[in-house]
């Protein structure tokens, strides 16, 4: 039988302080008003397909924090609608 006993252990994390747009550069963090923050916009992953020139092991290729702004400009250009 395992016994356990509790504990209590300081540990280090990650916590989320500011969230700048790749493209235009403006904030789009959003404060939760409890101290906690939010990204206001998009985070968009490109995966690139397998024998791509961008094609990795690794993951996705690439990660973008955009507002909501500049992800209507890029759903534009590629000729889709909101």
């Amino acid at each position: 039988m395992k016994q356990y006993k509790k504990e209590t252990q300081t540990k280090e994390v990650d916590v989320l302080e500011k969230t700048i747009c790749d493209k235009c550069q403006k904030d789009i963090t959003l404060s939760m008003g409890d101290g906690d923050f939010a990204t206001e916009g998009v985070e968009l992953v490109i995966d690139a397909g397998y024998g791509s020139r961008f094609d990795t092991f690794a993951g996705p290729s690439f990660k973008f924090d955009l507002c909501d702004d500049c992800c209507a400009e890029i759903i534009a250009v590629c000729g889709h609608k909101e």
